[in-house]
C-alpha cells in the first residue's frame, strides 16, 4: 500500500520520502538532490510524510485507526 500511497504524492515528495526512509540518505544529501538546503529539505521532508499520511489515510481508511477499532479523523 506504501507504493500505492507514493504513487499520488507530488514527485518531489515521493523522492524525499524513498532517498530518506529506503535509501536512508541524511537529509544534507537529500537537499542536495533536490537543490536546496537542508532546512528547506527538512521543511519539503515534513510536508511529504503529511501528505503521506493524508493519502494513506484517503486510500486505506480501513487500516488507519487507533488500535481500539475506530478510524481517526
Amino acid at each position: 500500500r506504501g507504493t500505492v500511497t507514493a504513487s499520488v504524492l507530488v514527485q518531489g515528495y515521493a523522492d524525499a520520502l524513498e532517498w530518506k526512509y529506503i535509501d536512508e540518505l541524511p537529509v544534507q544529501q537529500i537537499g542536495e538532490r533536490l537543490g536546496v538546503g537542508p532546512k528547506a529539505a527538512e521543511s519539503l521532508l515534513t510536508r511529504a510524510r503529511q501528505a503521506f499520511r493524508d493519502a494513506f489515510r484517503t486510500l486505506a481508511p480501513a487500516w488507519v485507526g487507533d488500535g481500539q477499532g475506530r478510524n481517526l479523523p
